[in-house]
């Protein structure tokens, strides 16, 4: 029934309402964190003993790249906004084309502190 105002009330959350929306969100963002961290696991295994030729000389930059701008897109949806920033800059930094020893250990870092980041819990 509306008040005086005309204005309906807010319904309070129930199953088939709020609640069963927040838990969609947690089951998809559940999937997305498994689904990002798995990825994260790939590019640890792709960077972690490769020199600067291995990974621009076998067509893995591409790969990498991809994988990175897959974690980039859907990490901060999911509220991990510094793993979507890091996956942003090791994408960056395999299209440049510039992995010379410095930039190696840079996207080595980037990839532990993005697998860091996406064991923890989400911020939203």
């Amino acid at each position: 029934m509306a008040d005086v105002t005309g204005v309906e009330p807010t319904p309070e959350p129930n199953a088939t309402g709020v609640d069963a929306l927040e838990d969609a969100v947690r089951v998809i963002g559940g999937h997305a964190k498994a689904t990002n961290l798995a990825r994260a696991h790939h590019l640890a295994d792709v960077v972690a003993d490769a020199d600067s030729g291995e990974l621009l000389g076998q067509g893995n930059r591409g790969r990498v790249a991809e994988i990175a701008h897959q974690i980039a897109g859907s990490a901060g949806t999911f509220g991990f906004p510094r793993a979507s920033r890091l996956a942003a800059e090791i994408e960056h930094l395999f299209l440049r084309g510039e992995l010379d020893p410095t930039h190696l250990e840079i996207v080595r870092g980037h990839v532990l502190a993005l697998l860091a980041d996406l064991k923890g819990e989400p911020t939203y």
